[in-house]
């Protein structure tokens, strides 16, 4: 039976929609958290908080991996779920400097649940099945990010901060009823012998030995790196240079995530017509960074939108395929860690690219920065692209 022909087990559906629900509550309450850090702290509270919220995903990522790898996936999910779950509830009554220790505290149950899911997941579906069972998350996390902005501005203007966090507890609370009703479990693969020292960062060394994974994040660090920082950059491309409204400014990033949306939810399609995930994803890549391109060229709002949507179709093809080669490419026994050093090395990325957004816009035109973005992460294209296009051709990756 072909891969377009098999159906996906409920359980890869369930945990699809209750993530991308999960994601939705994830963004309104951190709309509310950003809105109240200023009110409570100024605007140093809504740095805080961004930080609060991403440190923790970097810094215990190997450990998280590890424990992915060594333990059960159906208590790790539950207790961190229903860890958070009593967090959000506890955020509501917190203020001040109180509230960054629980949305750090928050941010640690994420770098444990997100090589969790993502180590879940292969083990539901047949291989064949995995671009499918990729796609369709990537799918419901960015419907979730579109109306997340949208949801959470509306939320806090009409109810105030309260209502997003008791939102997104619910969203944990539906996720403990899915992994408890459907018996989502993994058993981890356990190796034979005793584990050397430092193996909680085997996942960051295997990622980094082999030749094949070391050139694909390095490509997706340098875009992550670049979008974080086009993102920053973009508020003032839009509304100062190109002289367009709040809600022009809306509708391009909604631009990007419906073009996000049309290629993860079209995999099935893609691989009819191409059938190497290597190829899609220097594709995507290509596209991201001629959508940013077209965009520093822009002069007009309309054109600006262009190249979001393009953008956007690039970045979800890169998404889902890259997500299909690492769970491939990794051994299952290093697979949480492995996951788990993807996250960091992209929350880094994330992070290097919003401060180094924040300075350029205070430097140089916006115009500079997009056209940097664009050019920049092309070349890179072209040094990188090569030995992830050989792994399609010889079929083999070296290995530490």
């Amino acid at each position: 039976m072909s891969e377009i022909d098999q159906r996906l087990p409920r359980a890869v559906v369930a945990v699809s929609v209750g993530r991308g629900i999960s994601v939705l509550g994830d963004q309104v309450a951190l709309y509310a958290l950003l809105f109240r850090a200023k009110h409570d702290i100024g605007h140093i509270g809504v740095a805080l908080v961004i930080l609060a919220g991403t440190v923790p995903l970097v810094v215990l990522a190997p450990w998280a991996g590890q424990l992915v790898d060594s333990v059960r996936t159906r208590p790790i999910l539950l207790g961190a779920l229903l860890a958070q779950f009593g967090l959000c509830l506890t955020l509501i009554a917190s203020r001040g400097y109180f509230s960054l220790v629980c949305i750090a505290l928050l941010a640690a149950g994420t770098a444990v649940l997100n090589p969790a899911w993502s180590a879940l997941v292969p083990s539901l579906v047949s291989d064949e099945q995995l671009p499918r069972a990729s796609g369709l998350q990537q799918s419901w996390s960015t419907l979730a990010q579109i109306a997340g902005p949208f949801v959470g501005g509306l939320l806090v203007e009409w109810s105030g901060f309260s209502t997003p966090l008791v939102i997104d507890a619910i969203s944990f609370a539906a996720l403990v009823l899915v992994v408890v009703f459907l018996r989502l479990d993994r058993v981890p693969v356990q190796r034979v012998g005793k584990r050397p020292r430092g193996d909680a960062f085997a996942g960051m060394v295997v990622l980094w030995k082999d030749r094949f994974l070391r050139a694909l994040m390095i490509t997706l660090c340098a875009f992550v790196l670049a979008i974080s920082l086009i993102n920053v950059v973009d508020l003032f491309f839009i509304t100062d240079t190109l002289g367009g409204s709040p809600g022009a400014f809306g509708l391009t990033g909604a631009l990007f995530g419906i073009g996000m949306l049309l290629t993860s939810a079209t995999v099935s399609r893609q691989l009819r017509l191409e059938q190497s995930h290597e190829r899609w994803t220097i594709i995507g890549c290509a596209l991201l960074s001629i959508g940013v391109a077209i965009e520093g060229f822009s002069s007009s709002i309309t054109q600006a939108m262009v190249g979001f949507f393009i953008a956007g179709l690039g970045n979800g093809l890169a998404n889902v395929h890259v997500g299909v080669l690492m769970i491939r490419q990794v051994a299952e026994e290093l697979r949480g860690r492995a996951l788990a050093a993807v996250g960091a090395l992209i929350s880094a990325a994330s992070v290097v690219g919003m401060i180094a957004g924040g300075l350029a816009a205070t430097t140089f035109d916006p115009r500079v920065v997009l056209l940097a973005g664009g050019l920049g992460s092309g070349l890179l294209l072209g040094v990188t692209a090569r030995p992830v296009l050989r792994h399609r051709q010889d079929g083999t990756a070296e290995t530490p």
